[in-house]
């Protein structure tokens, strides 16, 4: 009998912890002794009981076992269309210092060409996503459907945007699409008026609003192409929506400006605004040198703002759902949308990534044809944690999302390769989790 390739043991805590099963076993802590990945196990160093036990949860397994077996119910096997990205405006009104489009990979978004989607673009998306969404099955009680706008600022492009939702609710006046489809707007709030408040509220749209600090540590950031902050834009836009009875989830990305006030910015939130959700975001790696601390850091941070939340009943569902992960034994599902999105950019062109354009490691043709067996969407659907060796040898592999795979090419030239942000956060996340249950 021999180790499952998935246990790890943390001698100064006493605990054996299974990746997969997402199980915890105390043990005397001199197991260090003969405890090695893989390596052989002596049932006499341990009482009947316990062994017993090792052996039921899989911790212990037969020399024979192949841990590829173990897989075989995590790896990704399919690709089913759920999402859809409009890329309504290739421009933006700001200029943020961290900007995901700031990589040279970003083509026409880095360029901030200024083009805008027409009407009959957005039909063509819409029809074409429609007919890849049809045959889903959609009787699992966590499926979804959603159709994101996105930029550049989506609000340059309004007209478009709301004459989109409405040719979609047509459809579904035609059962063409699905009823309970979800719209998303991610924009930076500068733009908003009573017109547009109006239209969210009446077609119940999603609005992620971007918002980084207080107003100083949010100017040194987010600004106008003129080099002026956009603080007071956003919250003059905030509360807009607010009088208008329009609820939005602020999206944060976490950065070295804005570490130290997190817990500030979402206490100020959630009291002057009343949010039940907000949104932490890692930056993405766009060029240059990884710091290998960001993510140590970000973890900590994060964290004290989270505990701070609580008071008021709000919530960041995705690292919610990662504590809610360790805690039900349940294998996390991966965070990068590739596989399961379109994204369609202003003149037809498709793509499985909005971030990648130019590195021509994303794009699957143009409208109104899609081909499921594109080799870039083949190769993008091999993007999984499970296919990583690096990943294979980590503890928090069940619990991991995977990370950003444009982020990770951007790090490494690899789509499958690492998201260095997100696995330094990931890691911190674990060591900090791991740490408590020996409590």
């Amino acid at each position: 009998m021999k180790w499952s390739k998935f246990v790890h043991y943390f001698p100064s805590f006493g605990l054996l912890w299974h990746a997969l099963n997402m199980e915890i076993i105390r043990v005397a802590k001199d197991l260090a002794l003969q405890f090695s990945p893989d390596g052989r196990v002596d049932a006499a160093s341990f009482d009947r009981t316990t062994y017993n036990h090792l052996v039921a949860k899989g911790f212990v397994v037969r020399d024979s076992h192949n841990p590829e077996k173990d897989l075989e119910s995590f790896v990704r096997k399919e690709n089913v269309v759920q999402s859809l990205y409009l890329i309504v405006a290739t421009s933006c009104n700001l200029r943020c210092a961290y900007c995901l489009y700031n990589s040279s990979q970003s083509g026409s978004l880095a360029a901030n060409s200024g083009k805008l989607m027409k009407e009959d673009v957005a039909e063509q998306a819409i029809r074409l996503f429609a007919n890849k969404t049809l045959a889903n099955n959609r009787s699992s009680p966590d499926y979804w459907e959603c159709i994101t706008f996105y930029g550049g600022e989506p609000l340059l492009n309004f007209d478009c945007l709301q004459k989109t939702v409405e040719y979609v609710r047509q459809l579904q006046g035609k059962e063409k699409i699905w009823k309970n489809v979800r719209f998303v707007v991610n924009t930076n709030g500068t733009l908003l008026t009573k017109e547009i408040a109006s239209f969210f509220k009446r077609e119940n749209i999603e609005v992620q609003v971007s918002i980084d600090g207080p107003e100083e540590v949010h100017d040194a950031v987010r600004m106008f192409h003129s080099g002026k902050g956009s603080f007071a834009s956003v919250i003059s836009g905030l509360e807009l929506m607010r009088s208008s009875g329009v609820g939005f989830i602020p999206l944060i990305t976490v950065t070295d400006t804005n570490m130290d006030c997190l817990t500030e910015l979402v206490v100020w939130l959630c009291s002057r605004f009343a949010v039940g959700k907000y949104g932490f975001n890692l930056l993405m790696h766009t060029n240059g040198i990884v710091d290998p601390s960001y993510g140590f850091r970000a973890s900590g941070a994060m964290r004290k703002a989270h505990d701070a939340a609580k008071a008021f009943g709000a919530v960041d569902d995705c690292y919610v759902g990662t504590i809610r992960a360790l805690s039900s034994k349940k294998v996390a599902c991966n965070s990068c949308g590739v596989g399961k999105k379109i994204v369609v950019f202003p003149e037809g062109d498709m793509h499985v990534c909005q971030a990648l354009e130019r590195s021509g490691t994303t794009s699957i043709g143009k409208l109104p044809e899609f081909d499921p067996k594109s080799p870039n969407l083949l190769a993008w659907s091999q993007r999984d944690r499970f296919s990583n060796p690096t990943c294979l040898a980590c503890p928090a592999i069940g619990v991991c999302q995977g990370g950003c795979g444009a982020s990770a090419y951007n790090a490494t030239g690899n789509i499958c390769g690492i998201d260095p942000n997100y696995c330094g956060w990931m890691t911190a996340e674990f060591r900090h989790w791991i740490s408590s249950q020996s409590q």
